[in-house]
C-alpha cells in the first residue's frame, strides 16, 4: 500500500541529542589567607600584633583566617577543619582551639602566651581540609609572633666541674666550671640574661 503525503503535512524528526554546553558543575577554587592592610594576603595568618610590637608574656592575639573564592573573592560556603601548632615547647604557648572550623568564610582561634619559649618569635603554621566539594588551592599558612622577653624569675645552680679545686701550687685543680639555670617567672628557661658573680670569701 503506498500512502501518497502531500506538501506541508509531513512529521519532522528534529529530537536533538545534548549540546556541548551540558557539563557537570566545577568545584570551586577557595584560597586561604588573611586581610592584612587592608589587602587579602593568601597564605597569611591574621593576627591583632601591630608591626613591630611583641607580645608579653600574659598576653594573646586571636588568629584569623579567611576562605574565599578566588574568581569574586566572596567568602566559602564550604566549611574546613584548620590545624594550628606553634614552634615554642609545649606549656609555653596555648592555642584555643587547636582545630578550629570555619564558619562562613573564617576560622579563629587565639593564641596566649605564657612565658618560657625560649625564642624571639614563634612561628605559627596552620593546615587546613574540607570536607565538601570545594578545592583549596593553598592548604596551609603561617605567620611569625615576635615575644618579648621574660622577667628573671630565679637561678638555680646545675653543676661544678670538678667540685673540688686546690690552691695554686699544690698541684690540684685551680679552677672549675660552674653553670646555673636562670628561669622566668613562669618557669622556663630565660635567655639573654646577664648574670653577675661574685665569690663569697667569708
Amino acid at each position: 500500500v503506498n500512502t501518497l503525503t502531500g506538501p506541508g503535512t509531513g512529521n519532522s524528526n528534529g529530537g536533538g541529542g545534548d549540546g556541548p554546553g551540558g557539563g557537570g558543575s566545577t568545584a570551586q577554587q577557595i584560597e586561604m589567607g588573611a586581610t592584612v592592610g587592608g589587602t587579602f594576603a593568601r597564605g597569611v595568618i591574621g593576627t591583632s600584633i601591630a608591626s613591630g610590637s611583641q607580645l608579653s608574656p600574659g598576653g594573646s592575639t586571636p588568629l584569623t583566617l579567611q576562605f574565599r573564592t578566588t574568581t569574586t573573592g566572596a567568602p566559602a560556603t564550604d566549611s574546613f577543619t584548620v590545624n594550628f601548632a606553634s614552634s615554642c615547647p609545649a606549656g609555653s604557648v596555648t592555642i584555643t582551639p587547636a582545630q578550629a572550623v570555619s564558619v562562613n568564610g573564617q576560622a579563629t582561634a587565639t593564641y596566649s602566651y605564657s612565658g618560657g619559649c625560649g625564642l624571639t618569635q614563634d612561628t605559627i603554621n596552620a593546615t587546613a581540609s574540607s570536607g565538601g566539594s570545594a578545592t583549596l588551592v593553598n592548604s596551609s599558612a603561617t605567620t611569625t609572633v615576635a615575644l618579648a622577653p621574660s622577667q628573671v624569675g630565679s637561678i638555680e645552680f646545675v653543676s661544678a666541674s670538678p667540685t673540688n679545686i686546690g690552691l695554686a701550687g699544690t698541684g690540684r685543680n685551680e679552677t672549675s666550671v660552674v653553670t646555673f639555670r636562670v628561669r622566668d617567672q613562669a618557669g622556663g628557661p630565660r635567655p639573654n640574661a646577664t648574670v653577675q658573680f661574685t665569690l663569697d670569701t667569708s
